[in-house]
């Protein structure tokens, strides 16, 4: 995979925001110095902090994937026969579904959103393929369910929704890079201020 093909337009402008933010807080802060103004602005450290949780949860996220991970699938009727809310604030709902017939326990699936709305938006499907990562996560106290990455009508073979599971390397090393660039920032910046001219 090249560094280009890797690289997505929110990796592109993230960069582009902390060149920026980085330029103009090291901008500030030379500026003061040679004003001999000293007292550095809690607000520019605020912003440099935030940057550096920001970038780095987004390396941390997507290098979080299951490109490895074996798969499994299954074709047939999808029913929803109930679900529950995940943990608090994960935003993902616990679908249990039951392939072709719903007279057994059925299965624990967890989707994302954009899944979830695909079974909600597509009603008259009645023959569904899904894929899901073959090891189980555990979802709860004593719950464990299969995390869906792929569903798409076997019928016309048309994808209607595909978690991306690959691996971006550099995509992550961009947002750790950024992440760098906030800290060593809000460090020059420090320096600045605490070391006075004689």
């Amino acid at each position: 995979m090249t560094i280009i093909g890797d690289l997505n337009a929110t990796a592109l402008v993230t960069s582009l925001v902390t060149l920026l933010v980085c330029a103009s807080s090291v901008g500030v802060a030379i500026f003061n110095r040679r004003k001999r103004r000293f007292a550095g602005g809690i607000g520019r450290y605020l912003i440099l902090l935030a940057g550096l949780f920001c970038c780095g949860f987004l390396g941390l996220n997507t290098l979080d994937n299951a490109s490895d991970a074996h798969q499994a699938s299954f074709t047939g009727q999808v029913k929803i026969a109930g679900f529950q809310y995940g943990p608090r604030g994960a935003h993902i709902n616990l679908y249990k579904a039951c392939a072709t017939n719903c007279d057994a326990s059925g299965v624990l699936f967890v989707m994302e959103p954009k899944a979830q709305s695909i079974l909600r938006d597509h009603p008259d499907l009645s023959i569904l393929k899904i894929k899901y990562l073959a090891e189980k996560m555990n979802v709860g106290p004593n719950e464990m369910a299969f995390k869906v990455v792929d569903i798409s009508d076997p019928s016309k073979g048309t994808p209607l929704y595909r978690l991306d599971t690959s691996h971006h390397p550099w995509r992550a090393g961009l947002y750790f890079t950024d992440a760098a660039f906030f800290l060593l920032t809000g460090l020059l910046d420090f320096l600045l201020i605490v070391r006075k001219p004689c």
